[in-house]
């Protein structure tokens, strides 16, 4: 959707970089070379940590037997975003799961 919060995935991640990263490549290079790119691609290694903010889009392709540890954090700086990103998906219940466990943040934020 416009605010690119909506997700809907007509293929799988292995298909989508199967069938369409070269073209995504491709595509980024132009942007780069115009000044616009945005995307921030990487190699994660035994031990390395990868920081994701708040709001970025993000896949992740193992390319060897993997374990992933991940865990979203919400603190001062992001408290608002998290709230009115679950007000918005109210149909999901987890709005009310916060606002019974955090009132007085929903309020403040609200």
């Amino acid at each position: 959707d416009k605010d690119e919060r909506q997700v809907i995935c007509p293929v799988s991640v292995v298909e989508w970089f199967m069938k369409f990263y070269k073209e995504h490549v491709l595509k980024e290079e132009r942007e780069l070379a115009a000044g616009r790119s945005r995307v921030k691609e990487g190699m994660q290694r035994k031990g390395d940590l990868i920081w994701i903010p708040n709001g970025w889009w993000h896949t992740a392709l193992n390319v060897e037997e993997s374990i992933a540890v991940t865990q979203n954090y919400v603190g001062e700086q992001n408290v608002e975003n998290v709230v009115r990103f679950l007000k918005r998906k109210e149909k999901q219940g987890l709005f009310e799961e916060m606002r019974k466990e955090w009132g007085e943040v929903v309020e403040r934020v609200e």
